[in-house]
């Protein structure tokens, strides 16, 4: 009967990804992007005592949004992981005792655009510290995989969108901003 409640429990939070995807295709800009990825993030690993969205374009990934424990607001500077996973899109997962440290890649298109160079394009990473459970977090680290994958799809669409709202507001002739 445990492991069937156990099972309920972790299928019940499959339906959470949907329900992410859609909030995550409403974002239009990064912030807002970052801070429904970590909510997002924190009601798929309710878990979590730390939730962290880091983006960058071109330079040193910072903290967009991030959730403590308590579901409260909690910001801090990309440590060496962070800035790894984000610069080399390459998932890590550390195991510590009783704690799950996952971090996830964030990419945005790769593909060169208007001039701009791939390195440009928005990238970061999702990063969750989880307590492990009897199963050692598997589930959580698994979902909040798929969840970094579905964010990294919406952070392409952000980047489109801002490319498209930057075109409609300069010449194409001259570059110049159109009033």
């Amino acid at each position: 009967e445990r492991a069937r409640a156990d099972l309920d429990r972790h299928i019940g939070r499959f339906p959470l990804l949907l329900d992410a995807c859609v909030a995550l295709s409403a974002a239009r800009e990064l912030d807002q992007f970052a801070a429904v990825l970590a909510a997002r993030a924190r009601s798929v690993a309710p878990e979590a005592s730390e939730v962290l969205v880091f983006l960058a374009r071109g330079g040193e990934p910072t903290c967009r949004a991030g959730l403590d424990a308590a579901g409260q607001p909690a910001e801090r500077a990309a440590d060496a992981d962070e800035r790894y996973v984000a610069a080399e899109a390459r998932a890590l997962i550390r195991r510590d005792g009783g704690e799950v440290r996952v971090i996830a890649p964030l990419r945005a298109d790769r593909r060169q655009v208007q001039g701009a160079v791939a390195g440009e394009a928005p990238r970061g990473a999702l990063s969750l510290r989880l307590a492990a459970g009897e199963d050692g977090g598997r589930i959580a680290v698994e979902l909040t995989q798929a969840l970094a994958r579905l964010g990294g799809i919406a952070l392409a669409a952000v980047e489109l969108v801002e490319q498209a709202r930057g075109m409609a507001l300069r010449d194409e002739l001259t570059g110049l901003l159109e009033i």
